[in-house]
This record gives structure tokens, sequence and C-alpha cells, in this order.
């Protein structure tokens, strides 16, 4: 499952720097979206033997996965009016055509209460689908230049679509949201005060039926350097990495990706590998990871634990990653 949902600049500075009455905010800008699918995959790949890559290269293989994607319902929810009646059961849904107005009225009128001071109103679209499928396509190449230096270059979701088929609809809305409050403090320290005891209404005012459409997953290019130092009785192998997404949605982002990190073995009890690395840029800005893995004839298991802003009190985020393998 991912989401996707982009703000408009403007709506976040009004807590910062306040509103001016009467001022008309857009927020075409306004959107989001959100997919929940499974997917089964084919991994496939060939070693390539041309003289041109036999003077770079020991080892070159091509490959890459296919994957086969099905968008399944989420949890059965309410529309957003309220209407009990009204069931929505999304595998994909989208926030589409937003207008937005921001009314601001005087707080010392007593026709004005605290609660109505500030009045944003407008409509909105939903694209609800309760189901479609797709394929997707993985592909890249690994380049082994030695017995202890290797490089890799690979783009995930090179080819990507969604078909969404299932009772498609369109939602519309209006909304009306009260309580957000800015207020001049005069010669107060500060230049005003904003407080938010929000009301948010949505009433429904128009539902239909959508065709059929098409959505893409984000294309990502990654970019792989490891080098293995050998003791002969133990080995840790130094991997660097580099990640960029070509557009800026869902869990792809165009700001680049630097990972570093190394994977230890002892050759007595090759069986067991301990990794730990760092990440600077992309969507979390810098994280910390570290995990083992159980590897054995026909069996693997892996286990990893990731932290972003890195340790300490400004620390969060904290996932964790479970992975098994079979082998046959």
């Amino acid at each position: 499952s991912t989401q996707d949902l982009n703000i408009p600049k403007a709506l976040l500075e009004l807590p910062l720097k306040g509103n001016e009455v009467g001022k008309e905010y857009k927020l075409d800008d306004l959107d989001g979206e959100i997919l929940n699918m499974y997917s089964a995959e084919y991994s496939f790949s060939d070693k390539l033997d041309f003289k041109i890559l036999n003077n770079f290269f020991q080892e070159f293989t091509l490959g890459g996965t296919l994957r086969y994607m099905y968008g399944a319902p989420m949890t059965e929810m309410d529309d957003l009016d309220g209407d009990s009646d009204g069931k929505i059961k999304p595998a994909y849904m989208k926030i589409d055509n937003v207008t937005g107005r921001l009314l601001v009225n005087d707080l010392n009128s007593s026709s004005s209460p605290a609660d109505s001071a500030t009045v944003l109103t407008g409509q909105m679209d939903f694209l609800v689908s309760e189901g479609g499928q797709g394929i997707g396509l993985d592909f890249g190449f690994a380049g082994k230049i030695n017995d202890n230096i290797s490089v890799g270059l690979s783009v995930t979701n090179l080819i990507s679509g969604m078909s969404w088929t299932k009772n498609n609809k369109i939602y519309r809305y209006d909304y009306k949201i009260r309580g957000m409050i800015t207020q001049d403090l005069g010669d107060a320290d500060s230049d005003s005060i904003f407080t938010s005891n929000l009301d948010t209404t949505f009433t429904s005012i128009d539902t239909k039926a959508a065709d059929k459409f098409f959505t893409s997953l984000p294309a990502e290019l990654n970019l792989g350097f490891a080098w293995k130092f050998d003791s002969k009785t133990q080995y840790i192998t130094w991997t660097a990495a580099y990640n960029q997404g070509f557009t800026d949605q869902h869990t792809a982002t165009t700001m680049p990706k630097f990972s570093t990190g190394f994977e230890w073995s002892h050759y007595n009890a090759d069986w067991f590998k301990f990794r730990a690395g760092i990440t600077g840029g992309g969507d979390a800005l810098y994280s910390s990871a570290c995990g083992f893995s159980l590897v054995f004839s026909n069996y693997a298991f892996d286990l990893g634990v990731e932290n972003k802003y890195l340790y300490g009190a400004d620390s969060k985020g904290l996932g964790v990653s479970i992975g098994q393998r079979i082998y046959w």
C-alpha cells in the first residue's frame, strides 16, 4: 500500500504568516493518491560473453524482474459525508479537482464567533476504484570487474502500468473547514497567534460512474558498487549505492539518495552475515540501519531495522523488515 499527498504551499504558510482579509487562496495544487496492491514476481538473468565486455569485466550479467500486480480493496469505510448507508471499498483513491476559498470575518463582530472567524470552503472530487491489475518490469545489469570489485545498474518500474476497472466512481463533495484563527497581538513579542479548533464538514453533491483508467508506478535509477576485503579467516564487503527517482511520486523522489554500508562474515560461520549502513538524501534525509542474515543451503532468513534521523532524541520512524527465501 502506498500513499502520496501534495499540499499547496499557501495552505502551509497560513499558520506562519497569517492571512489577508478577503484574499482567495488557491488550492488547485492539492491532490493525493492512495493505492493498495499485491504482486507476484518472476526474476530472470543471463550471463553474456562478448569480447568487448570481457575487456572490462570478468563476468557480465543482464537481468530483470517481471511483476503481475493486483489491486485489492482496503478496509471498508463510510463515505466522507458520514452517510452510514454509503460505503467505499477503495483499492485506489485519488483526490482531484480541488477548489477553495478562504473567508476571514471580523473577530470583533458579535455576529462572527471565534469558531467561524476563518472559514475555508470549496469542492473536491474523489476518484475511487475497487480493483485493477497490471504489470511491471525492472531491468538492469551486474558486472564483476575482478574477484573483489563489482558494479551494477538497474531501473525499477522501467515499465509499469495498472488498469483500474472494478466499480469505478467519482464522488464530488462540498467541504467547509471552520476554526482556523489568526489574531494580531499588537505590541506583544509575537506578531500573531494561530489557533486551530477545526470543524470539517463534507456534503455529497454528486456521485457518478467513471470509465476505466490507468496509473503507473514511478521509475527509479539505482547504481551500486561493492568491494570485498578478504583476510582469509573473515571478510568485509563495503558497498555504496546511488538512488534517484524520475518523478516525485509515492515512495520515489527526485532528490538523490546516497547509501553506504558493510557486510561482515567469518569463514568458520559463513551462514551468519551481519550488515550495517547509513543513508543520506531522499525522502528520509538521513537514516541508519543494521541487521543480519542466516543463509543455509536451501533457506535464508533476513532481519533488518532502520531508524530515520540516526539515533538520539531526534530519531524517529523505526522500521523493521523481515524476509525469507527458499532455494531449489
